[in-house]
């Protein structure tokens, strides 16, 4: 068993507030951005090639979880 095993707990208005910050942190930087930035290099590709369709936001998101 571990015995200096850190508990963090979550009280109050504050904590609520850092929670959600720090998801929407995470979510950001994991989800929304590369989301982003492969639907702007699969558009640039678009553009330079005329091959292949233009994407949106949802599809830049399929394709970054694929």
């Amino acid at each position: 068993m571990r015995r200096h095993t850190k508990i963090v707990q979550i009280s109050g208005f504050k904590g609520v507030l850092i929670v959600l910050f720090v998801a929407s942190c995470l979510a950001a930087g994991f989800i929304v951005f590369p989301a982003i930035l492969s639907m702007n290099l699969w558009n640039f590709v678009s553009e330079k090639t005329y091959v292949i369709p233009q994407i949106n936001f949802i599809q830049g998101l399929l394709l970054w979880a694929i």
